[in-house]
């Protein structure tokens, strides 16, 4: 393994690379190549092409990365088909925690509504505890606890419902946050389930309001500290 590659066509410490030390020099280089210039810090000397074995996390994490005249770049990016995986993955980490969402490990639809006629979907995420209004999840799953969401909560006393106040992702924690609009759990909660919708602030209605043509009150749909309500203007 090395990662010295010489280029020099005249004296050099004592050895000349069109003479005697020509055997040498092209022993050293051809080391490198063959190695993929393998290391755990960056060559020093660098060309626009050049292959580069990154080790800084050992052997088995190890990664392949090419200079671009500027930085060095994964080799994934140079393979189209390798670069629309990565991008498939979405804002998620990985490709299969986008998958989760909507995927068993074993391919199955997680929520068949063909099958599965119900107003709950079974998130089949660990929840902690925090609060009485407050729990967490492991994972970025911000796209899913959304402002406003019904959400289902199995207690070992009971089930109890609520609806998504807020929902924050720390990528320290890895750990999604959420808090409820109502203090109804404890630290006996088991299982969340969530609506199949995902309501808007003043519901799924486009119009959102209801007109009485004798009065011409309008009345309107919204969704209030996470209940559904109507007010009349």
């Amino acid at each position: 393994m090395s990662q010295d590659f010489d280029i020099r066509t005249t004296n050099k410490d004592g050895l000349d690379a069109n003479g005697p030390g020509l055997k040498q020099v092209l022993y050293g280089n051809f080391l490198a190549l063959v190695t993929q210039f393998a290391g755990e810090t960056a060559p020093a000397d660098t060309y626009q092409g050049m292959p580069w074995l990154d080790i800084s996390e050992g052997w088995t994490n190890a990664k392949m990365k090419f200079w671009n005249g500027s930085e060095w770049v994964l080799q994934n990016e140079y393979n189209p088909y390798i670069k629309d995986l990565r991008v498939s993955r979405g804002t998620k980490n990985t490709l299969w925690e986008r998958l989760e969402v909507a995927l068993n490990e074993d391919g199955t639809i997680k929520s068949d509504l063909a099958e599965n006629m119900t107003e709950w979907i079974d998130s089949t995420l660990s929840a902690t505890y925090v609060s009485a209004d407050t729990f967490t999840v492991p994972g970025d799953y911000t796209d899913v606890f959304v402002v406003n969401r019904k959400i289902k909560a199995t207690l070992d006393a009971e089930s109890i419902y609520s609806a998504v106040k807020s929902a924050n992702y720390s990528s320290a924690d890895d750990e999604t946050t959420v808090v409820l609009f109502d203090t109804v759990i404890d630290a006996t909660i088991t299982k969340i389930e969530h609506g199949i919708v995902k309501a808007g602030p003043e519901g799924s209605n486009p119009e959102n309001n209801l007109i009485d043509e004798t009065t011409g009150d309008i009345y309107e749909l919204k969704m209030i500290d996470g209940s559904l309500a109507m007010e009349v203007r």
